[in-house]
């Protein structure tokens, strides 16, 4: 007989509209979660993204947006990843779609863990983006056997 590892736990926030400006450089909360992870076990997280790239005038425009995942509150909590995701705005706003996954591990002892996606604005400059949804954010609680 062989070992597998086993989903344990599934938690999720989606939002389908949504209309978040990220017009400053300062991180925006797009959703939270919470999920019970046992000792050695593992917690993959996946969130997608609907985000507009929109021009401060006319022209052509770089928006780069940062999205992170804190286990915690951004800010106090652990920033556990963070990328960066870029679209080019033109006259008219550009629709993007961002995809994150990551593993989070190294648990300790058994806990609840509060997870926060966040997004900023990576640049001030001539363009602005706005989270336009839909925000879908995941986590699964994997049982890792061992042996």
């Amino acid at each position: 007989m062989s070992k597998h590892d086993d989903f344990e736990r599934f938690r999720f926030s989606q939002v389908q509209n949504a209309n978040i400006n990220l017009d400053f450089l300062v991180p925006r909360t797009l959703a939270t979660l919470q999920i019970h992870s046992d000792r050695n076990d593992v917690v993959w997280l996946n969130a997608t993204v609907g985000w507009n790239a929109v021009t401060n005038g006319t022209g052509f425009a770089h928006v780069d947006v940062r999205f992170k995942i804190f286990r915690g509150n951004p800010v106090t909590g652990t920033l556990i990843y963070s990328a960066l995701d870029t679209a080019q705005a033109f006259p008219d706003d550009h629709a993007a779609v961002t995809h994150i996954s990551h593993v989070d591990s190294g648990f300790a002892s058994d806990n609840v863990f509060l997870y926060t996606l966040t997004a900023e604005l990576a640049f001030d400059g001539q363009a602005d983006a706005v989270v336009t949804g839909p925000i879908t954010f995941t986590a699964v609680e994997i049982g890792v056997n061992e042996g």
